[in-house]
């Protein structure tokens, strides 16, 4: 009984870290910027950045695909 509990809850964490790590693509429109982008999903531009491995907000430019979670 205990091991069907212990498979449950890990099976549970898998789903939960899913969750949590579900990333979506955006592709910048004109006019667009990475702290508009950043805030409409609910992320800091410095975390934007990295998960683009983007050194400066300069970078995201028109029609570049980002990595969004």
């Amino acid at each position: 009984m205990a091991k069907e509990k212990k498979a449950s809850s890990k099976e549970e964490n898998k789903k939960e870290l899913s969750k949590t790590t579900q990333k979506t693509i955006h592709t910048v429109s004109e006019g667009e910027t990475a702290s508009e982008i950043a805030t409409r999903y609910h992320m800091s531009l410095r975390k934007l950045l990295d998960l683009n491995e983007l050194e400066s907000s300069n970078q995201v430019t028109e029609g570049i695909r980002l990595l969004v979670e």
